[in-house]
Protein backbone atom coordinates (compact mmCIF):
# COMPACT_ATOMS: atom_id res chain seq x y z
CA UNK A 1 0.00 0.00 0.00
CA UNK A 2 1.49 3.42 -0.98
CA UNK A 3 2.52 5.84 1.75
CA UNK A 4 -0.18 8.50 2.36
CA UNK A 5 0.73 11.90 0.96
CA UNK A 6 0.17 15.18 2.77
CA UNK A 7 0.14 18.38 0.70
CA UNK A 8 1.01 21.57 2.55
CA UNK A 9 -0.44 24.50 0.61
CA UNK A 10 -0.44 28.28 0.91
CA UNK A 11 -3.80 30.07 0.60
CA UNK A 12 -4.13 33.29 -1.40
CA UNK A 13 -6.59 34.97 -3.76
CA UNK A 14 -6.54 32.34 -6.53
CA UNK A 15 -7.73 28.77 -5.94
CA UNK A 16 -7.04 26.68 -9.07
CA UNK A 17 -3.31 26.76 -8.31
CA UNK A 18 -4.21 24.78 -5.18
CA UNK A 19 -6.88 22.59 -6.75
CA UNK A 20 -4.76 21.27 -9.63
CA UNK A 21 -1.92 19.70 -7.57
CA UNK A 22 -4.53 18.02 -5.31
CA UNK A 23 -6.28 16.50 -8.33
CA UNK A 24 -2.96 15.32 -9.77
CA UNK A 25 -1.40 13.88 -6.60
CA UNK A 26 -4.58 12.68 -4.80
CA UNK A 27 -3.23 13.18 -1.26
CA UNK A 28 -4.86 11.73 1.82
CA UNK A 29 -4.49 15.04 3.67
CA UNK A 30 -4.24 18.72 2.72
CA UNK A 31 -2.97 21.23 5.26
CA UNK A 32 -3.68 24.90 4.50
CA UNK A 33 -1.40 27.71 5.69
CA UNK A 34 -3.01 31.17 6.08
CA UNK A 35 -1.42 34.54 6.71
CA UNK A 36 -4.57 35.36 8.70
CA UNK A 37 -7.59 33.17 9.26
CA UNK A 38 -10.08 35.73 7.99
CA UNK A 39 -13.50 34.98 6.54
CA UNK A 40 -12.17 35.60 3.02
CA UNK A 41 -9.30 33.11 3.41
CA UNK A 42 -11.59 30.49 4.93
CA UNK A 43 -13.99 30.88 1.97
CA UNK A 44 -11.12 30.22 -0.44
CA UNK A 45 -10.08 27.13 1.51
CA UNK A 46 -13.69 25.90 1.36
CA UNK A 47 -13.79 26.64 -2.38
CA UNK A 48 -10.70 24.48 -2.93
CA UNK A 49 -12.26 21.65 -0.94
CA UNK A 50 -15.58 21.94 -2.81
CA UNK A 51 -13.88 21.96 -6.23
CA UNK A 52 -12.06 18.73 -5.37
CA UNK A 53 -15.32 17.17 -4.17
CA UNK A 54 -17.19 18.22 -7.33
CA UNK A 55 -14.44 16.87 -9.57
CA UNK A 56 -14.16 13.46 -7.91
CA UNK A 57 -17.98 13.11 -7.58
CA UNK A 58 -17.65 11.02 -4.42
CA UNK A 59 -16.74 11.99 -0.82
CA UNK A 60 -14.56 8.90 -0.32
CA UNK A 61 -11.99 10.28 -2.76
CA UNK A 62 -11.67 13.59 -0.91
CA UNK A 63 -8.61 14.24 1.24
CA UNK A 64 -8.82 15.40 4.84
CA UNK A 65 -8.83 19.23 4.84
CA UNK A 66 -9.46 19.66 8.58
CA UNK A 67 -5.97 20.81 9.66
CA UNK A 68 -5.01 24.42 8.97
CA UNK A 69 -2.19 26.67 10.17
CA UNK A 70 -2.79 30.34 11.02
CA UNK A 71 0.34 32.50 10.90
CA UNK A 72 -1.64 35.37 12.53
CA UNK A 73 0.07 38.09 10.55
CA UNK A 74 -0.99 40.37 7.70
CA UNK A 75 2.46 39.90 6.19
CA UNK A 76 4.27 36.82 7.52
CA UNK A 77 8.04 36.87 7.16
CA UNK A 78 10.11 34.25 5.37
CA UNK A 79 11.35 32.85 8.69
CA UNK A 80 7.87 32.73 10.28
CA UNK A 81 6.51 30.77 7.33
CA UNK A 82 9.52 28.44 7.20
CA UNK A 83 9.27 27.65 10.92
CA UNK A 84 5.51 27.01 10.71
CA UNK A 85 5.85 24.66 7.73
CA UNK A 86 8.73 22.76 9.34
CA UNK A 87 6.65 22.29 12.49
CA UNK A 88 3.83 20.80 10.38
CA UNK A 89 6.29 18.44 8.70
CA UNK A 90 7.58 17.18 12.06
CA UNK A 91 4.14 16.78 13.64
CA UNK A 92 2.33 14.92 10.83
CA UNK A 93 3.22 11.39 9.73
CA UNK A 94 3.78 10.13 6.18
CA UNK A 95 5.37 11.79 3.17
CA UNK A 96 4.90 15.48 2.39
CA UNK A 97 4.78 17.66 -0.70
CA UNK A 98 4.81 21.44 -0.40
CA UNK A 99 2.83 23.53 -2.89
CA UNK A 100 4.49 26.94 -2.64
CA UNK A 101 2.43 28.55 -5.44
CA UNK A 102 0.11 30.66 -3.27
CA UNK A 103 0.68 33.15 -0.48
CA UNK A 104 2.85 36.25 -0.56
CA UNK A 105 6.35 36.18 -2.01
CA UNK A 106 7.82 35.89 1.51
CA UNK A 107 5.46 33.01 2.37
CA UNK A 108 6.31 31.21 -0.86
CA UNK A 109 10.03 31.51 -0.22
CA UNK A 110 9.64 30.42 3.41
CA UNK A 111 7.67 27.32 2.38
CA UNK A 112 10.25 26.48 -0.30
CA UNK A 113 13.12 26.86 2.18
CA UNK A 114 11.33 24.49 4.59
CA UNK A 115 11.11 21.94 1.78
CA UNK A 116 14.78 22.39 0.89
CA UNK A 117 16.06 22.13 4.45
CA UNK A 118 14.11 18.92 5.01
CA UNK A 119 14.68 17.36 1.60
CA UNK A 120 10.95 17.32 0.85
CA UNK A 121 9.50 17.55 -2.69
CA UNK A 122 7.92 20.86 -3.65
CA UNK A 123 5.68 21.85 -6.54
CA UNK A 124 4.75 25.05 -8.34
CA UNK A 125 1.52 25.18 -10.39
CA UNK A 126 2.23 27.32 -13.44
CA UNK A 127 -1.32 27.23 -14.77
CA UNK A 128 -2.22 26.65 -17.55
CA UNK A 129 1.15 25.42 -18.76
CA UNK A 130 2.78 22.95 -16.41
CA UNK A 131 3.61 21.72 -12.92
CA UNK A 132 7.18 22.61 -11.95
CA UNK A 133 9.30 20.85 -9.40
CA UNK A 134 10.93 23.14 -6.84
CA UNK A 135 14.09 21.00 -6.99
CA UNK A 136 13.99 20.25 -3.25
CA UNK A 137 13.24 16.53 -3.53
CA UNK A 138 12.15 13.91 -6.01
CA UNK A 139 8.54 14.16 -7.11
CA UNK A 140 6.66 11.89 -9.50
CA UNK A 141 3.47 13.20 -11.02
CA UNK A 142 0.97 10.62 -12.32
CA UNK A 143 -0.48 13.22 -14.71
CA UNK A 144 0.79 16.46 -16.24
CA UNK A 145 -1.11 19.72 -16.00
CA UNK A 146 -2.29 20.02 -19.66
CA UNK A 147 -3.67 16.47 -19.53
CA UNK A 148 -5.36 17.13 -16.19
CA UNK A 149 -6.75 20.44 -17.42
CA UNK A 150 -8.66 18.70 -20.22
CA UNK A 151 -10.47 16.61 -17.61
CA UNK A 152 -11.96 19.61 -15.77
CA UNK A 153 -15.47 20.93 -16.34
CA UNK A 154 -17.59 24.02 -15.72
CA UNK A 155 -19.04 22.94 -12.31
CA UNK A 156 -15.50 22.25 -10.98
CA UNK A 157 -14.24 25.68 -12.05
CA UNK A 158 -17.33 27.38 -10.61
CA UNK A 159 -16.81 25.54 -7.31
CA UNK A 160 -13.20 26.77 -7.27
CA UNK A 161 -14.62 30.29 -7.55
CA UNK A 162 -16.84 29.61 -4.52
CA UNK A 163 -20.04 28.97 -6.51
CA UNK A 164 -21.75 25.63 -5.85
CA UNK A 165 -24.43 24.13 -8.10
CA UNK A 166 -27.96 24.26 -6.62
CA UNK A 167 -26.73 26.38 -3.71
CA UNK A 168 -25.46 29.37 -5.74
CA UNK A 169 -26.31 28.80 -9.40
CA UNK A 170 -28.41 26.83 -11.85
CA UNK A 171 -28.54 26.47 -15.61
CA UNK A 172 -31.68 26.69 -17.70
CA UNK A 173 -30.50 24.74 -20.74
CA UNK A 174 -32.32 24.42 -24.07
CA UNK A 175 -33.93 21.76 -26.26
CA UNK A 176 -32.60 19.98 -29.33
CA UNK A 177 -35.41 21.38 -31.57
CA UNK A 178 -34.47 24.92 -30.46
CA UNK A 179 -30.83 24.25 -31.37
CA UNK A 180 -31.81 22.87 -34.78
CA UNK A 181 -34.05 25.89 -35.33
CA UNK A 182 -31.11 28.16 -34.49
CA UNK A 183 -29.01 26.47 -37.18
CA UNK A 184 -31.82 26.76 -39.75
CA UNK A 185 -32.39 30.43 -38.87
CA UNK A 186 -28.70 31.23 -39.21
CA UNK A 187 -28.47 29.48 -42.59
CA UNK A 188 -31.54 31.38 -43.80
CA UNK A 189 -29.98 34.67 -42.68
CA UNK A 190 -26.65 33.89 -44.37
CA UNK A 191 -28.04 32.58 -47.64
CA UNK A 192 -31.01 34.97 -48.01
CA UNK A 193 -30.27 38.00 -45.80
CA UNK A 194 -32.82 40.34 -47.39
CA UNK A 195 -35.70 37.84 -47.13
CA UNK A 196 -34.71 36.87 -43.60
CA UNK A 197 -34.68 40.49 -42.44
CA UNK A 198 -38.13 41.17 -43.94
CA UNK A 199 -39.61 38.00 -42.40
CA UNK A 200 -38.23 38.90 -38.96
CA UNK A 201 -39.78 42.37 -39.23
CA UNK A 202 -43.12 40.86 -40.24
CA UNK A 203 -43.05 38.48 -37.26
CA UNK A 204 -42.13 41.25 -34.82
CA UNK A 205 -44.82 43.67 -35.97
CA UNK A 206 -47.46 40.94 -36.16
CA UNK A 207 -46.79 39.73 -32.61
CA UNK A 208 -45.68 42.86 -30.77
CA UNK A 209 -47.38 45.68 -32.64
CA UNK A 210 -45.70 49.07 -32.89
CA UNK A 211 -44.38 49.39 -29.33
CA UNK A 212 -42.47 46.06 -29.08
CA UNK A 213 -44.66 45.28 -26.07
CA UNK A 214 -47.61 42.93 -26.75
CA UNK A 215 -51.13 43.97 -25.77
CA UNK A 216 -54.40 42.05 -25.84
CA UNK A 217 -55.12 43.25 -29.39
CA UNK A 218 -51.71 41.85 -30.50
CA UNK A 219 -52.54 38.54 -28.84
CA UNK A 220 -55.92 38.33 -30.54
CA UNK A 221 -54.35 39.13 -33.92
CA UNK A 222 -51.68 36.45 -33.39
CA UNK A 223 -54.35 33.85 -32.54
CA UNK A 224 -56.82 34.70 -35.32
CA UNK A 225 -54.69 35.99 -38.19
CA UNK A 226 -51.87 34.23 -40.04
CA UNK A 227 -48.49 35.84 -40.55
CA UNK A 228 -48.71 38.05 -43.68
CA UNK A 229 -46.08 36.47 -45.93
CA UNK A 230 -45.82 33.73 -48.55
CA UNK A 231 -44.02 30.45 -47.93
CA UNK A 232 -41.32 29.62 -50.51
CA UNK A 233 -38.36 27.30 -50.96
CA UNK A 234 -36.01 29.81 -49.28
CA UNK A 235 -37.91 30.22 -46.00
CA UNK A 236 -39.39 26.71 -45.82
CA UNK A 237 -36.52 25.13 -43.78
CA UNK A 238 -36.77 28.05 -41.33
CA UNK A 239 -40.54 27.57 -40.96
CA UNK A 240 -40.38 23.80 -40.51
CA UNK A 241 -37.63 24.11 -37.90
CA UNK A 242 -39.70 26.77 -36.08
CA UNK A 243 -42.64 24.36 -36.06
CA UNK A 244 -40.47 21.60 -34.54
CA UNK A 245 -39.30 24.07 -31.86
CA UNK A 246 -42.90 24.90 -30.94
CA UNK A 247 -42.75 28.48 -32.21
CA UNK A 248 -44.99 28.37 -35.31
CA UNK A 249 -48.07 26.34 -36.29
CA UNK A 250 -49.12 25.66 -39.91
CA UNK A 251 -52.80 25.70 -40.83
CA UNK A 252 -54.03 25.18 -44.42
CA UNK A 253 -50.87 26.56 -45.98
CA UNK A 254 -50.63 29.54 -43.62
CA UNK A 255 -48.47 30.08 -40.54
CA UNK A 256 -49.52 31.24 -37.08
CA UNK A 257 -47.50 32.16 -33.98
CA UNK A 258 -47.78 29.24 -31.52
CA UNK A 259 -49.46 31.23 -28.75
CA UNK A 260 -51.76 29.74 -26.16
CA UNK A 261 -55.46 29.48 -27.03
CA UNK A 262 -56.52 28.21 -23.61
CA UNK A 263 -59.26 30.37 -22.12
CA UNK A 264 -58.35 29.63 -18.49
CA UNK A 265 -54.71 30.81 -18.80
CA UNK A 266 -54.14 34.32 -17.36
CA UNK A 267 -53.69 37.08 -19.93
CA UNK A 268 -50.32 38.07 -18.47
CA UNK A 269 -48.93 34.58 -19.08
CA UNK A 270 -50.27 34.54 -22.64
CA UNK A 271 -48.65 37.91 -23.40
CA UNK A 272 -45.36 36.75 -21.88
CA UNK A 273 -45.47 33.60 -24.04
CA UNK A 274 -46.22 35.68 -27.14
CA UNK A 275 -43.26 37.99 -26.54
CA UNK A 276 -40.95 35.07 -25.88
CA UNK A 277 -41.96 33.41 -29.17
CA UNK A 278 -41.42 36.59 -31.16
CA UNK A 279 -38.01 37.21 -29.57
CA UNK A 280 -36.89 33.66 -30.36
CA UNK A 281 -38.07 33.94 -33.96
CA UNK A 282 -36.54 37.39 -34.39
CA UNK A 283 -33.06 37.25 -32.89
CA UNK A 284 -33.03 34.73 -30.05
CA UNK A 285 -32.58 31.86 -32.52
CA UNK A 286 -28.95 32.96 -32.90
CA UNK A 287 -28.27 31.38 -29.49
CA UNK A 288 -29.28 28.01 -30.93
CA UNK A 289 -26.73 28.36 -33.70
CA UNK A 290 -23.98 29.36 -31.26
CA UNK A 291 -25.00 26.39 -29.08
CA UNK A 292 -24.39 24.06 -32.05
CA UNK A 293 -20.96 25.63 -32.63
CA UNK A 294 -19.87 25.18 -29.00
CA UNK A 295 -21.05 21.55 -29.12
CA UNK A 296 -18.69 20.84 -32.04
CA UNK A 297 -15.90 23.07 -30.76
CA UNK A 298 -12.36 21.82 -30.23
CA UNK A 299 -11.53 24.98 -28.27
CA UNK A 300 -14.03 24.20 -25.49
CA UNK A 301 -14.45 20.79 -23.85
CA UNK A 302 -17.62 21.41 -21.88
CA UNK A 303 -20.27 24.09 -21.43
CA UNK A 304 -23.58 24.98 -19.82
CA UNK A 305 -26.31 27.09 -21.41
CA UNK A 306 -28.24 29.70 -19.46
CA UNK A 307 -26.23 29.83 -16.24
CA UNK A 308 -27.85 32.16 -13.72
CA UNK A 309 -27.51 32.75 -9.97
CA UNK A 310 -29.95 30.83 -7.79
CA UNK A 311 -32.89 32.82 -6.48
CA UNK A 312 -35.38 35.00 -8.33
CA UNK A 313 -34.47 38.31 -6.70
CA UNK A 314 -30.76 37.92 -7.41
CA UNK A 315 -31.32 36.81 -10.99
CA UNK A 316 -33.37 39.90 -11.78
CA UNK A 317 -30.43 42.21 -11.15
CA UNK A 318 -27.88 39.97 -12.79
CA UNK A 319 -28.96 40.07 -16.43
CA UNK A 320 -28.72 37.26 -18.94
CA UNK A 321 -25.87 34.78 -19.16
CA UNK A 322 -25.98 32.74 -22.32
CA UNK A 323 -23.18 30.16 -22.05
CA UNK A 324 -20.35 29.25 -19.71
CA UNK A 325 -17.74 27.14 -21.51
CA UNK A 326 -14.51 25.58 -20.24
CA UNK A 327 -11.33 26.32 -22.21
CA UNK A 328 -8.66 23.75 -21.21
CA UNK A 329 -5.72 25.51 -22.89
CA UNK A 330 -6.24 28.40 -20.48
CA UNK A 331 -7.61 26.34 -17.58
CA UNK A 332 -10.37 28.93 -17.33
CA UNK A 333 -13.98 29.65 -18.15
CA UNK A 334 -15.33 31.72 -21.02
CA UNK A 335 -18.64 33.52 -20.75
CA UNK A 336 -20.17 33.56 -24.23
CA UNK A 337 -23.06 35.93 -24.88
CA UNK A 338 -25.05 36.30 -28.11
CA UNK A 339 -26.32 39.43 -29.83
CA UNK A 340 -28.14 39.59 -33.15
CA UNK A 341 -27.31 43.30 -33.42
CA UNK A 342 -24.32 45.46 -32.36
CA UNK A 343 -23.94 45.73 -28.56
CA UNK A 344 -24.09 48.98 -26.65
CA UNK A 345 -21.38 50.05 -24.21
CA UNK A 346 -23.73 49.17 -21.34
CA UNK A 347 -24.06 45.62 -22.68
CA UNK A 348 -20.28 45.26 -22.99
CA UNK A 349 -19.84 46.40 -19.39
CA UNK A 350 -22.54 43.95 -18.28
CA UNK A 351 -20.71 41.06 -19.97
CA UNK A 352 -17.48 42.12 -18.28
CA UNK A 353 -19.13 42.13 -14.84
CA UNK A 354 -20.83 38.77 -15.37
CA UNK A 355 -17.76 36.94 -16.57
CA UNK A 356 -15.74 38.12 -13.56
CA UNK A 357 -18.56 37.18 -11.18
CA UNK A 358 -18.84 33.62 -12.49
CA UNK A 359 -15.41 32.81 -13.88
CA UNK A 360 -12.97 34.92 -11.88
CA UNK A 361 -10.57 37.53 -13.18
CA UNK A 362 -8.88 35.10 -15.58
CA UNK A 363 -12.13 34.17 -17.34
CA UNK A 364 -12.72 35.34 -20.90
CA UNK A 365 -15.72 37.27 -22.13
CA UNK A 366 -16.77 36.45 -25.70
CA UNK A 367 -19.45 38.25 -27.73
CA UNK A 368 -20.92 36.37 -30.67
CA UNK A 369 -22.63 38.98 -32.87
CA UNK A 370 -24.79 37.95 -35.80
CA UNK A 371 -24.46 41.20 -37.74
CA UNK A 372 -22.70 44.53 -37.36
CA UNK A 373 -25.62 46.25 -39.07
CA UNK A 374 -24.63 49.70 -40.28
CA UNK A 375 -21.61 49.87 -37.96
CA UNK A 376 -18.04 48.97 -38.86
CA UNK A 377 -17.22 45.54 -37.34
CA UNK A 378 -13.63 46.63 -36.61
CA UNK A 379 -14.90 49.56 -34.53
CA UNK A 380 -17.01 47.17 -32.44
CA UNK A 381 -13.99 44.85 -32.02
CA UNK A 382 -11.80 47.71 -30.84
CA UNK A 383 -14.40 48.88 -28.33
CA UNK A 384 -14.79 45.35 -26.95
CA UNK A 385 -11.01 44.80 -26.90
CA UNK A 386 -10.50 47.87 -24.71
CA UNK A 387 -12.59 46.08 -22.07
CA UNK A 388 -10.70 42.81 -22.55
CA UNK A 389 -13.56 41.14 -24.44
CA UNK A 390 -13.33 39.01 -27.58
CA UNK A 391 -15.76 39.86 -30.39
CA UNK A 392 -16.71 37.37 -33.13
CA UNK A 393 -19.06 37.97 -36.08
CA UNK A 394 -21.24 35.61 -38.10
CA UNK A 395 -19.32 32.87 -39.87
CA UNK A 396 -16.17 33.68 -37.88
CA UNK A 397 -17.69 31.79 -34.96
CA UNK A 398 -17.10 28.30 -36.32
CA UNK A 399 -13.47 29.05 -37.14
CA UNK A 400 -12.82 30.80 -33.81
CA UNK A 401 -14.35 27.88 -31.89
CA UNK A 402 -12.43 25.26 -33.87
CA UNK A 403 -15.45 23.86 -35.75
CA UNK A 404 -15.57 22.59 -39.34
CA UNK A 405 -16.10 25.51 -41.75
CA UNK A 406 -19.65 26.58 -42.45
CA UNK A 407 -20.52 25.93 -46.10
CA UNK A 408 -22.50 28.73 -47.69
CA UNK A 409 -22.72 30.69 -50.94
CA UNK A 410 -20.78 33.95 -51.05
CA UNK A 411 -22.90 37.13 -51.06
CA UNK A 412 -21.38 40.60 -51.25
CA UNK A 413 -24.42 42.08 -49.53
CA UNK A 414 -23.64 40.08 -46.38
CA UNK A 415 -20.08 41.25 -45.95
CA UNK A 416 -20.04 41.00 -42.13
CA UNK A 417 -20.24 37.22 -42.43
CA UNK A 418 -17.32 37.02 -44.86
CA UNK A 419 -14.53 38.29 -42.63
CA UNK A 420 -11.78 35.72 -41.91
CA UNK A 421 -11.59 34.50 -38.30
CA UNK A 422 -9.25 36.38 -36.03
CA UNK A 423 -6.17 34.53 -34.89
CA UNK A 424 -6.91 33.24 -31.40
CA UNK A 425 -4.49 33.64 -28.54
CA UNK A 426 -3.06 30.29 -27.51
CA UNK A 427 -0.68 28.86 -24.95
CA UNK A 428 2.21 29.48 -27.35
CA UNK A 429 1.71 33.23 -26.91
CA UNK A 430 2.79 33.05 -23.26
CA UNK A 431 6.39 33.76 -22.24
CA UNK A 432 8.87 30.90 -22.41
CA UNK A 433 8.59 28.23 -19.71
CA UNK A 434 11.93 28.83 -18.04
CA UNK A 435 12.30 27.03 -14.71
CA UNK A 436 11.95 29.17 -11.63
CA UNK A 437 15.33 29.49 -9.96
CA UNK A 438 14.30 29.52 -6.30
CA UNK A 439 17.90 29.76 -5.06
CA UNK A 440 18.32 33.02 -6.99
CA UNK A 441 14.88 34.29 -5.88
CA UNK A 442 15.64 33.59 -2.22
CA UNK A 443 19.05 35.27 -2.37
CA UNK A 444 17.58 38.30 -4.13
CA UNK A 445 14.81 38.82 -1.57
CA UNK A 446 17.12 38.23 1.39
CA UNK A 447 19.62 40.72 -0.05
CA UNK A 448 16.85 43.32 -0.42
CA UNK A 449 15.77 42.74 3.18
CA UNK A 450 19.33 43.12 4.48
CA UNK A 451 19.90 46.32 2.54
CA UNK A 452 16.80 47.82 4.17
CA UNK A 453 18.11 47.22 7.72
CA UNK A 454 20.05 49.96 9.61
CA UNK A 455 23.81 49.40 9.79
CA UNK A 456 23.72 48.83 13.58
CA UNK A 457 21.56 45.73 13.07
CA UNK A 458 24.03 44.03 10.70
Amino acid sequence: MPTPITIIQLISGETLQNVMPILALRPSRVISVFSEETKAFLKRKDAIENAVMVHFHRPAANPDFSLRINLSSTSPSILETQNAVEEVIKSTPGSHIINYTGGTKEMSIGAWLAAKENGIPSIYCDSPREFRSGGTGEIKLPVQLPELARDLDVPTILAAQGLMFERDWQHLGTTRPQIEFGKAAFSFTVEHPHEARILREVIRKHGLGVNDKPRQTDLERSINEPLPFEENEHNRPFLLAAKSAGLLNPDHGQWFLAVSRRQQQPLKQKLSRLKNIVMLLDGGAFEGYVHSCIERSTRFTGFLHGVVPKGVTERAGFGETDFLAYEPERTSLALITCKSSPPSLEHLESVLARKEKLGGRFARGILCIMSAGSRNPDDIRRQASLLGLECIFGNEIEGAFGCPPFEKPEFESFREFDKPPEKMNSVSSYPSNDKIDMEQAVNSVLKDKLEQLPSRDL
